[in-house]
């Protein structure tokens, strides 16, 4: 039975997974547990003067059972990796520290120490709101970036930047004013894509 249940909300699986494999010396992906059950019977006869002179015949039957279970790490692994990190000694547990009502932002600090990890029990709050507005002010442009560095690399673009090039090569050489019209357009859409 594991020691403890959670609902995880999220759970940086390769993260976990690296911890523990570097615990570990490597990471276990699954565990097979396999039980044997041997059943026995004899059959047989005993011929011959009782205390005196006996002969036993018989057969011996048997019966064998396998059970081979295996398991899968997953959320198990939190609980794995907590007690290794806390065996280490490279977590701090904040809720078995000072009172709430003595902890000040340095006592907290002189009890994280050099320690990587923290674990915390209950209600929290942090209030760096400087840090958090600044990260907030810069979200759209950031996410913005990731999503045309995640375009600028896929095969659709190579091919839009190609078919933009090829529509403002032909546009000089197109003589009707409408089809002209409807070619710049689609060029100038086609720039906005890439």
């Amino acid at each position: 039975m594991p020691s403890q249940i959670r609902d995880l909300l999220y759970f940086d699986f390769d993260k976990a997974a690296s911890i523990w494999s570097q615990f570990e010396g490597g990471l276990r992906e699954r565990l097979s547990v396999s039980e044997d059950t041997s059943k026995g019977q004899k059959a047989g006869a005993r011929l011959g003067i009782p205390k005196l002179a006996e002969a036993s015949l018989g057969v011996d039957y048997g019966h064998k059972s396998t059970t081979l279970e295996s398991k899968v790490l997953h959320h198990d692994l939190l609980n794995l990796v907590e007690e290794g990190l806390s065996k280490s000694g490279l977590v701090v547990d904040l809720g078995a520290g000072p009172p709430a009502h003595v902890s000040t932002a340095q006592t907290i600090r002189d009890e994280i120490g050099d320690r990587p990890y923290l674990k915390a029990h209950g209600l929290g709050v942090i209030e760096d709101y400087e840090s958090m507005l600044s990260t907030l002010e810069q979200f759209n442009d950031v996410v913005g970036f990731v999503a045309r560095c995640e375009w600028q690399s896929s095969p659709e673009y190579q091919q839009a930047v190609a078919a933009a090039e090829l529509l403002r090569q032909e546009l000089p050489q197109i003589k009707d004013r409408n089809k002209k019209a409807q070619a710049k357009t689609k060029l100038i859409k086609s720039r906005k894509r890439t």
